[in-house]
């Protein structure tokens, strides 16, 4: 139980790296460009390639770096808005969630872990746009929470996170903003979400 529990606080920790350490990380390390349609081949998973279109209004580009402690590639697409108040990314998650991750939605104790952490406010399965399934997770976080799984964030959020799995290797899509800003970006998220495509390196129609 011990070390499951350790298996799924890693996962967790990687999940909420989406929703709180990127808020600050995307405005300070990420090149961005004017938003636009974007993509990224995945080279952890045979090119799958992975597609967003972001508002006009907001920065996009993309995210690749080692994370060395966990032995993994990050692969993904972000977009942030001009204040860094919200931000939305995909991202694949560490090989160990491949497995781990569904397990724990099943049973339900990932859901019991994160309670340990964040609030959730809601959890269902759901189908992306392009027909993939995912799991959705609505949760939000005081500043103290974050703080607990070594977040350094002052302020607590908002965020949607999505795990979805892709050829065998699971991705996360999350976003977030500051507590309580939520409903000021639903419609620009959703679009974002809508938008979503997972696939073959071929051109999409």
């Amino acid at each position: 139980m011990k070390n499951n529990r350790r298996l799924f606080y890693v996962i967790l920790v990687a999940c909420l790296v989406n929703a709180g350490i990127l808020m600050n990380y995307l405005e300070k390390y990420v090149q961005t460009a004017e938003a636009r349609t974007e993509q990224i081949l995945d080279n952890t998973n045979n090119n799958l390639k992975i597609s967003v279109e972001t508002s006009n209004s907001w920065n996009s580009g993309t995210i690749s770096e080692t994370i060395s402690k966990l032995n993994w590639r990050l692969n993904g697409l972000n977009a942030v808005n001009g204040d860094g108040s919200a931000f939305f990314a995909i991202a694949n998650l560490p090989s160990l969630a491949n497995f781990a991750l569904p397990l724990g939605q099943k049973t339900g104790l990932l859901s019991l872990l994160l309670s340990q952490y964040v609030t959730i406010n809601r959890e269902y399965d759901i189908t992306l746009r392009d027909g993939s399934s995912g799991h959705k997770y609505s949760i939000s976080a005081t500043a103290d929470q974050l703080h607990k799984v070594n977040i350094p964030i002052n302020q607590g959020l908002e965020a949607v996170l999505i795990t979805t799995q892709q050829r065998g290797i699971t991705y996360v899509i999350a976003y977030a903003t500051h507590l309580g800003r939520m409903g000021e970006f639903e419609g620009i998220f959703q679009n974002i979400l809508n938008s979503v495509r997972f696939g073959s390196s071929s051109p999409f129609c």
